[in-house]
């Protein structure tokens, strides 16, 4: 059974807007993996890694919507984030 919308603050705000939404378990958070380039110099023991970034991390999360009529303007900003 989920929470009462009145024994709970609502809201999670993604891509800056607020959305009237309850997650219902605590999302797993991968860890991040580094986009490295390694150059080998000539004269050098060893190779130069050169840091370019950051992969991109894809976070699932279970959530739950108490106004079913929201539901409209809460799966175009879930779909693109």
């Amino acid at each position: 059974m989920y929470p009462r919308k009145e024994d709970i603050m609502l809201g999670i705000i993604i891509d800056g807007n607020k959305l009237d939404l309850v997650l219902t378990s605590v999302p797993v958070i991968p860890p991040t993996k580094r986009i490295i380039d390694t150059i080998d110099v000539d004269g050098r023991e060893g190779s130069l890694t050169l840091l370019k970034g950051w992969e991109d991390l894809t976070i699932t999360f279970k959530a739950a919507i108490h106004d079913k009529s929201k539901w409209d303007e809460v799966l175009p900003t879930l779909l693109n984030a």
